[in-house]
């Protein structure tokens, strides 16, 4: 009786100690999409986007 909780307990844990990094990705996206010159976001996306211009090119 207790495995199947402490299983499901450690499931949920599991859930919620991955849903914060891509709630954090998914933010950091919807605000390079609602303003891709913001100079708070860095060079991640362009320099990836250049990245996979690069390699279609080949």
């Amino acid at each position: 009786v207790y495995d199947s909780l402490f299983f499901r307990v450690a499931m949920l844990q599991c859930r919620m100690m991955i849903a914060w990094p891509q709630a954090c990705v998914a933010a950091y996206h919807v605000a390079y999409a609602e303003n891709p010159q913001n100079p708070h976001l860095g060079t991640l996306i362009p320099d990836h986007l250049r990245e996979l211009q690069a390699l279609a090119a080949d």
